[in-house]
């Protein structure tokens, strides 16, 4: 019920933290950060806005510096995803504000099983053995996909291709805290061996 509420609640967006700061981390949980406002679509002590990112957001077009989202995309249907990125485009500074997102790499999850298959000695990436016991090759790569309420794996040419289609410019995948804002390296330590990262620029007006 709080949740709900305060998701409904149109007085977070007056609030000075979110008229003001100028990145916006999506999907922070409980790893707020001082300098973000820190979107969550669940509420938590110290979230700025609780939000269902598949609304237009409630910032300014143009207002934002840049957008952070890590291990969010993957958890929503697919074809909400035109939308929301073009929301991230809409609210960042024309040609100078940039988005940083990272979600779960399909791509070593694919490669390592075809390793394995072909009889090769490999781990997969962030393995949890205590989590998953005897698993077998695919039960790791279903963790990839479809654990954790996953909806969709991505790899670098598909989550570039919309960034593209949704009109964002300059995009380039990025190592572990590496990218073109200080800002926006943001970048949680458990999730290093798992992670892809994608930095992409708004496009000038």
């Amino acid at each position: 019920m709080m949740n709900h509420l305060m998701r409904r609640n149109p007085a977070q967006q007056y609030s000075d933290r979110v008229r003001n700061l100028e990145y916006l981390n999506v999907g922070c949980g409980k790893k707020m950060v001082a300098h973000t406002i820190n979107l969550n679509y669940e509420w938590y002590p110290g979230i700025d806005l609780t939000f269902d990112i598949r609304r237009p957001l409630p910032i300014a077009t143009g207002r934002l510096r840049g957008v952070y989202s890590e291990h969010v995309l993957e958890h929503l249907p697919v074809d909400s995803l035109p939308f929301i990125l073009s929301e991230w485009k809409r609210v960042l500074m024309p040609g100078l504000g940039r988005v940083r997102v990272l979600v779960p790499d399909a791509e070593p999850y694919l490669a390592t099983y075809m390793r394995i298959c072909s009889g090769e000695k490999v781990q997969f990436p962030n393995p949890n053995q205590d989590e998953m016991p005897n698993a077998t090759p695919m039960m790791h790569v279903n963790r990839c996909f479809r654990s954790y309420e996953h909806l969709y794996a991505y790899d670098y040419e598909t989550l570039s291709r919309m960034l593209a289609d949704a009109g964002f410019v300059d995009i380039n995948a990025c190592e572990h805290l590496e990218g073109g804002d200080p800002n926006l390296l943001l970048d949680s330590e458990q999730r290093k061996s798992e992670s892809l990262r994608i930095e992409a620029v708004a496009p000038a007006l």
